[in-house]
């Protein structure tokens, strides 16, 4: 009998075990605030179900949070996007920023500098130093808090675009030194503090050694 049941259920068990796993990983990720491994998990029990005898165990499924928060997701961050893109686009307007890509192809001008990268800090997260590439015309969006801003710059000098919240208008703010702190914001309870320091990146320092040379 138990020879009869591990061959009708053995397989099946076996991704079940290992998706729970994942799925219990995915919920202690959120308590960090860091991604986890969402769906993984419950795909791994889909296909254990589906593999038993028992079809509609594949349901179960669903207690892995990424298979409904997924398309969720992909609604709200569509209507936040859409809020936020006409912020930009209105702000651009409002204070005559050019923009040097024509409007039927980008509301904004990307031009990326190899040579500089973006430092964002937002010390009561565990992520550290966010590190990423210096593009001025394009959008930058921090998850925790909720807040996006494009960095701009003309001969004039540089400055930053930034949409707290989507519903209201953007803020045009000097970004004429290195380092920047944006403020401090309260999402569900929780106070953030937001710094942003644009400094040299690796190729920066390559670049300046050789011309030295």
């Amino acid at each position: 009998m138990m020879n009869e049941f591990v061959m009708k259920y053995g397989v099946s068990i076996i991704f079940w075990v290992i998706g729970l796993f994942f799925v219990i990983v995915s919920y202690a990720a959120t308590r960090t605030k860091s991604s986890g491994v969402p769906i993984v998990g419950g795909i791994l029990i889909l296909i254990g179900g589906l593999l038993s005898p028992i079809k509609w165990l594949a349901i179960f499924c669903l207690v892995d949070y990424g298979f409904w928060y997924f398309p969720y997701s992909i609604i709200v961050d569509g209507k936040y996007w859409k809020k936020v893109s006409a912020r930009i686009t209105e702000a651009y307007d409002k204070y005559g920023l050019k923009k040097e890509i024509p409007e039927e192809k980008s509301n904004v001008s990307i031009d990326f500098d190899d040579t500089k990268e973006l430092v964002v800090r937002v010390p009561e997260t565990k992520d550290g130093d966010l590190i990423w590439g210096y593009y001025k015309g394009s959008s930058y969006r921090l998850q925790y808090p909720q807040i996006t801003f494009v960095i701009y710059q003309d001969e004039k000098g540089r400055k930053l675009i930034l949409i707290d919240n989507p519903d209201e208008e953007a803020k045009l703010i000097d970004f004429d030194e290195d380092k920047l702190f944006l403020g401090k914001y309260t999402r569900r309870g929780k106070q953030y503090s937001v710094e942003i320091e644009v400094r040299e990146s690796e190729e920066g320092k390559e670049e300046k050694t050789e011309n030295k040379k």
